[in-house]
């Protein structure tokens, strides 16, 4: 990841007030779900396209290949962790619905 990539991901980052408002962004058909496609999206924009498919799945807490609102949570959460300080600043911890 280059820094203009950075730079750009922690800019999307800013822009969102809250996880519901980033979620709600990359759930483009409002289905309430992150598919496959839009997952891919979201983790693209948010500069974490490399993460292992493997590491993906096994935050899809039911297997039903989609991502609710409190999985993409924690999977961002996790990945985030995983990044060094650097590419984390700007960006917010997000938090599960209760």
């Amino acid at each position: 990841v280059d820094e203009k990539e950075v730079a750009e991901s922690n800019s999307c980052w800013l822009q969102l007030s809250n996880a519901g408002d980033a979620f709600d962004r990359f759930d483009q058909d409002k289905s309430g779900f992150l598919d496959h496609g839009e997952l891919q999206d979201a983790l693209t924009a948010i500069g974490l396209a490399r993460v292992e498919m493997s590491v993906i799945m096994e935050f899809d807490e039911n297997n039903d290949g989609r991502f609710n609102f409190n999985e993409f949570v924690s999977l961002y959460n996790f990945v985030l962790q995983q990044q060094p300080v650097e590419q984390r600043q700007g960006r917010p911890i997000l938090h599960k619905i209760a």
